[in-house]
Formats: structure tokens, sequence, C-alpha cells
């Protein structure tokens, strides 16, 4: 039951990521905006594959990394839980 909550809550958090992600106006998309005023909206079609691309690759390089640190030092879990607090308040 806790690995099924767990996982749901994972790919709940991962959606939400990849929403905010593709939603505000960061380098990436400013660089298509520009590009689609440009050029048009088909010409972007390789920018945009890059982008998502590059964004999978970089959460599955993070999960990857956080996965093998946690495992490796199960401890380390309590300090990235408050440091995040921290930063949050």
């Amino acid at each position: 039951m806790s690995i099924t909550a767990s996982f749901t809550g994972s790919i709940t958090a991962l959606a939400v990521f990849m929403f905010v992600n593709s939603i505000t106006p960061g380098p990436n998309n400013l660089m298509l905006l520009h590009g689609s005023i440009k050029r048009g909206f088909w010409a972007c079609r390789f920018h945009m594959l890059g982008i998502c691309v590059g964004v999978t690759v970089m959460l599955w390089l993070s999960y990857w990394g956080m996965a093998a640190l946690v495992v490796s030092f199960p401890s380390i879990m309590l300090i990235i839980k408050i440091l995040g607090t921290l930063y949050l308040l």
C-alpha cells in the first residue's frame, strides 16, 4: 500500500513539475517564442524536440543521482527535508 501511495505521489510531483516547467517564461520558452515569431512554428520543431528530450534527460539524471545518494546515505534525507522546508519558509 505504501509503495503505491509513494509511486502515485512521485508521479503527481513529476506531472506538476513538468507542467510548471512548460508554462514558465524561462529561456527555452523565450527562445521558442522568438524563433516562432521570426520563422514560424514549423521551423522551431527541432528546438521543441530538443527541449523535451533535454528536460526528460535532466529529470532522469536528477532522479538517479538523488536515489543513489539517499540509498547510500539514508540519513541525508532528513537534511534534505529540513533544508527544503527552510527554503520554502
